[in-house]
C-alpha cells in the first residue's frame, strides 16, 4: 500500500496533464493556488462569490494562466475577449443596471429592462406619463 501523498499530482498513474477536463482543471487551480478571495480588475473584496478565469481560454496546467475573478468581471472578461459578437452590454431603463443580452433579443425589440420587475415598473411609469398627458 503506498503511503499519504506518494501518487499526488504527475506522480498518480490517472494523471491527464494538460488533457484534463474543465471542471477538473479549475479543481485542481483551487487546490494550488488556493480559494479566490478578490477580484484582480476591479480590486473588490467584498463580492458574494470569486472564479479563478482562465486568461487565454486553452484550459492548460498553468498557474499564471489563472486569474481571480469576481462573477461580473468573469462574465464581462469572457465576454470581451471570446464571444465579442454574440452578446452585447445594456443599461436598464428603470434601475440603470448593467445587463447583458443577446443580438436577437435586441432585434425582437427586448433589452430596455434587466428584469420583469423592472419592465413592470417601467411600464407602470409610462402608463402613469400618459395618464398625465
Amino acid at each position: 500500500m503506498a503511503s499519504k501523498g506518494q501518487n499526488i499530482g504527475a506522480k498518480n498513474k490517472m494523471w491527464k496533464g494538460d488533457k484534463v477536463g474543465y471542471f477538473a482543471l479549475h479543481d485542481w487551480i483551487e487546490r494550488v493556488k488556493g480559494k479566490a478571495k478578490k477580484c484582480e480588475w476591479c480590486k473588490t473584496k467584498t463580492a458574494k462569490k470569486y472564479e479563478w478565469s482562465n486568461i487565454d481560454h486553452k484550459y492548460r496546467r498553468r498557474e499564471k494562466d489563472f486569474i481571480s475573478l469576481c462573477v461580473t468581471c468573469h462574465k464581462r472578461y469572457d465576454y470581451k475577449n471570446f464571444y465579442e459578437y454574440k452578446i452585447y452590454w445594456v443599461k436598464c431603463n428603470t434601475c440603470e443596471k448593467i445587463f447583458s443580452i443577446k443580438p436577437h433579443k435586441i432585434k425582437q425589440g427586448e433589452g430596455k429592462y434587466c428584469s420583469k420587475r423592472c419592465l413592470w415598473i417601467g411600464n407602470k411609469k409610462v402608463g402613469a406619463m400618459l395618464l398625465k398627458k
